[in-house]
């Protein structure tokens, strides 16, 4: 390293360094510090500089593999949602960690939960302001449905509710029906369909189906398989003796057809309208029972069923099969329905008490509490549709074919439906009584 005439510092090579004895001042220079000169220069310094470079790059590679992940765009609107429910920033961040660990990643600093709750960082984008308005916005469309829920409440489906009153109840922005309709299935699902049918009950029913249902759903699962040694109903199964009967059987199952707006008039669109096509395809009456998870109890009778009919029934079918498979006891806990013609007629009754049979409680027009009604007739008839059934089938064949298929429904099915009575009875608790999403 030599001096410059400007007092600047110059590096040199060691020949150059070698011969410098003779400078321009005619003076000599000592060789011992110009050797140590070029040594310092052209061996020391490049190693502590190549040193204090891959140090620095070690710092940074390992800041960036430390970067914490940045806030979520969901993230940040449940920050917002706790302040707004008075949460500490503490509290906030302890949260937000335990969502991460979740997911196996790093929870953030609390010092950027604190700069955010502040609004030094993150900042949200403004809102859009071009273009055109919305004609309904979404509490617009909050109101909508909460005045629609209560039109069709009131109503109780004795007439329609349009969308024009709907509008003019809601006290919203003047909007054409057909927009309402486009926003409303959009953002919230509701579009015009057709009514469910189901059975109609009063306060009356509806409490007594809770009150009921409180008792019933402490029970396990084993009191329903088990514990209950009969689960019975009554049925008239359809039975059509000619092909354009069934035919029209068929027919009148089918609940969608996949076609286009305009076919809907083409042959193979449509099906026989009930109300105006009355057909009398005659059918076989029937009493069913399910003992020890299996179909035991098929037994048909004719004419009407009545009080007579259903004594007859408890001491020559049904007593009979409980010994068989219960033993004697002292006394057999049954399920069956209200039925005042047949089961809660004076006969009936004087019969199970004959016979020691102690049927529960049961709330009337309750279909979807006996396991007969909500899923043994639809499984007895999905397993018949499977089956080809002869051209020209008997009565006798058809109720042999129809019995044969019943008695050989395996159990684990029929034990699956006996255990989703606790969720049933749970279900109808839940919703008061009413109708439950089951069925």
């Amino acid at each position: 390293m030599i001096r410059g005439g400007g007092g600047a510092r110059t590096h040199v090579s060691g020949i150059q360094c070698m011969g410098v004895y003779l400078s321009r001042t005619g003076k000599k220079t000592n060789l011992k510090s110009c050797l140590l000169q070029v040594f310092l220069a052209q061996v020391i310094v490049p190693h502590v500089v190549c040193v204090c470079v891959c140090a620095c790059v070690c710092v940074c590679v390992s800041f960036v593999c430390t970067m914490r992940k940045q806030f979520t765009d969901a993230e940040l609107d449940k920050i917002l949602k706790w302040k707004a429910d008075s949460r500490t920033p503490i509290e906030i961040h302890n949260q937000l960690v335990k969502d991460r660990k979740r997911l196996k990643q790093k929870g953030p600093d609390l010092t950027t939960v604190r700069r955010f709750l502040k609004g030094s960082t993150h900042q949200r984008s403004a809102t859009e302001t071009r273009g055109r308005k919305r004609a309904l916005t979404p509490t617009n469309l909050k109101t909508m449905d909460r005045v629609r829920d209560e039109l069709l409440t009131k109503a109780d489906c004795e007439r329609e509710i349009s969308w024009d009153e709907v509008i003019r109840k809601a006290r919203v922005r003047k909007v054409d029906r057909t927009t309402a309709a486009k926003h409303m299935k959009k953002e919230l699902g509701v579009t015009a369909l057709r009514p469910r049918a189901k059975l109609t009950r009063n306060d009356i029913d509806e409490a007594n189906r809770k009150r009921i249902c409180n008792r019933l759903r402490k029970l396990p699962s084993k009191y329903w398989t088990a514990s209950v040694h009969l689960t019975m109903d009554n049925k008239r199964w359809p039975f059509p003796r000619s092909l354009r009967g069934k035919k029209y059987l068929r027919q009148t199952k089918v609940r969608f057809v996949l076609r286009k707006k305009n076919e809907g008039l083409k042959r193979g669109y449509t099906k026989p309208d009930q109300r105006k096509h009355r057909t009398n395809l005659g059918g076989v009456n029937l009493v069913a029972g399910i003992i020890k998870g299996k179909v035991r109890v098929w037994h048909y009778f004719d004419g009407r069923w009545t009080g007579k009919k259903a004594a007859e029934v408890y001491k020559n079918v049904v007593g009979p099969a409980l010994v068989r498979a219960h033993g004697k006891k002292r006394s057999y806990t049954i399920v069956e329905d209200n039925d005042p013609t047949g089961y809660k007629s004076k006969e009936g009754k004087r019969a199970k008490t004959e016979l020691n049979i102690s049927p529960i409680e049961f709330p009337t027009y309750s279909p979807d509490m006996n396991a007969c009604d909500y899923a043994l007739w639809d499984e007895v008839e999905r397993r018949m549709k499977q089956q080809t059934a002869p051209k020209h089938e008997t009565r006798e064949g058809f109720k042999a074919r129809l019995r044969r298929t019943a008695l050989g429904i395996p159990k684990g099915v029929v034990l699956k439906m006996l255990r989703s009575m606790v969720a049933r009875t749970q279900s109808i608790y839940d919703n008061n009584g009413g109708h439950i999403p089951r069925d």
